[in-house]
């Protein structure tokens, strides 16, 4: 009887640590998946020379994920611009949960 509580506390504890790291890796992906998305949208901006609109950068992104481009300077041929990714984190199995945040970079 001694063993099988130890054995279940231990299976608990396994499926709890499993569930935590799933949690874990799942969040880092799509951190990582917004970050890249982010400097892509940079890259698109800079290589069009600005000439692309906002709705270009929005068009294939995720319901709740959306840029703001605000212009910071512009001196004769050299703009800077400020590019804010703001984005939504599902947390798996807590369909209702979600994690708002913004990833900020410049082009320039």
């Amino acid at each position: 009887m001694k063993t099988l509580v130890e054995h279940m506390t231990s299976m608990i504890i396994m499926f709890i640590l499993i569930f935590v790291f799933t949690i874990v890796m799942s969040v880092g992906l799509q951190i990582m998946n917004a970050r890249l998305i982010h400097t892509s949208a940079i890259e698109k901006l800079q290589s069009s020379f600005y000439t692309v609109s906002l709705d270009d950068i929005n068009t294939n992104l995720d319901s709740n994920w959306y840029f703001e481009i605000n212009e910071l300077s512009s001196i004769n041929t050299r703009k800077d611009y400020e590019v804010a990714l703001n984005y939504e984190i599902k947390l798996p199995l807590f369909s209702n949960e979600n994690i708002k945040g913004r990833i900020v970079g410049y082009a320039r």
